[in-house]
């Protein structure tokens, strides 16, 4: 697989106050505006969708940020199913000229976690930066 993806039903639910965790949500973040600065979004992903809050996760941690979980569910996300009208995603548009494009980003987040080799070894990286 190629994905990276994490499973929050396997995570303990905080009893008393916020609890640090290992994971980043894009759609629920909160930090001072430096962490953009410091650890800005790579610029070198384009179209990446699956990987996106690992790579800043890990790359915020390894900066000293700490993520951390309400102690309460305050926000929801209601996912609407692939291929309705009510869900625009950016894949839906030129898949084929964009798919490569992340394909690539998903291979740049491989290598930066030193997954690479494990994960896709028979596909050439070419320069990472």
């Amino acid at each position: 697989t190629i994905s990276f993806k994490h499973d929050m039903s396997t995570c303990s639910t905080p009893s008393d106050g916020p609890t640090r965790v290992a994971f980043f949500a894009a759609g629920f973040s909160f930090a001072r505006g430096h962490r953009v600065l410091r650890v800005p979004y790579d610029w070198h992903t384009p179209y990446i969708f699956d990987g996106e809050e690992i790579s800043l996760g890990v790359r915020a941690w390894t900066w000293g940020y700490d993520l951390y979980q309400p102690d309460r569910n305050i926000i929801g996300h209601l996912y609407i199913p692939a291929g309705s009208p009510l869900r625009p995603v950016f894949w839906t548009t030129d898949w084929g000229k964009r798919w490569p494009c992340q394909y690539r980003s998903l291979l740049r987040i491989q290598e930066q976690l030193g997954l690479h080799a494990i994960l896709t070894p028979r596909e050439s990286l070419g320069p990472v930066d």
